[in-house]
């Protein structure tokens, strides 16, 4: 047991980025955009990470984290994909969501390049794959919640990090790369007329990239 912590660190972290703000030919798009105004999606996760592979000048690591992203564009959604395997009923209705919840485990893979032999500056790069099991919405006073492990997204980030204590680092990253699974509760036949939904609303997969930054905290639980 000594020897596994020797070798492994927490990580708190904080994302911000551009809101997901594709409506494409919901007929209210514009009203929304111009009333949403400039708001930003933010996103924090818990990790631990051991060491895997490891030189003077480079490291590997791999492990394990819950992530919660929150989408704070209000916008309308599918409540079929809640409201249908929470009752059994729905509506036809137009649904508006306040806040939008997605709980993710993710199993980061982070590489690291010393650029010193003090470690005290790196280049990083974080490969995260993640995978959903829980979606909540807030609508008129109400919490729908789903429940469902399925596979959510890959993101790459490259960054550079900075050793500030012997076992503290500060980490700077952007995501350069996104590809993630078409999110049924957001994109709905609703946003599209007859023309534009068949392309689309047909595809499993999506890499639309919003701008995304990482700020990284990370703690080894043990001395070197």
């Amino acid at each position: 047991a000594q020897k596994f912590w020797k070798d492994a660190q927490i990580s708190i972290c904080l994302a911000l980025s551009q809101q997901g703000r594709r409506l494409f030919e919901f007929p209210l798009r514009d009203y929304l955009l111009q009333r949403e105004g400039n708001k930003t999606d933010y996103e924090f996760n818990f990790t631990l990470q051991k060491n895997v592979l490891r030189t003077s000048w480079w490291q590997l690591s791999a492990g394990i984290g819950y992530a919660e992203f929150h989408n704070t564009f209000t916008r309308p959604f599918d409540h079929r994909t809640v409201l249908k395997s929470k009752s059994g009923f729905y509506n036809e209705f137009l649904h508006w969501y306040q806040a939008y919840t997605i709980s993710k485990l993710i199993v980061p893979v982070s590489g690291r390049l010393f650029l010193a032999k003090n470690e005290r500056v790196f280049l990083n790069m974080q490969a995260v794959p993640a995978f959903s099991f829980r979606k909540g919405i807030n609508h008129i006073g109400q919490r729908f919640v789903k429940w469902e492990l399925e596979w959510n997204g890959f993101e790459l980030y490259p960054g550079v990090g900075f050793t500030v204590h012997p076992r503290v680092q500060l980490a700077f990253q952007y995501r350069w790369l996104y590809r993630y699974k078409i999110d049924e509760v957001i994109f709905y036949d609703l946003l599209f007329d007859q023309r534009g939904s068949a392309d689309f609303l047909q595809k499993k997969y999506d890499d639309y990239n919003p701008v995304k930054y990482w700020f990284t905290l990370s703690y080894a639980l043990a001395r070197k």
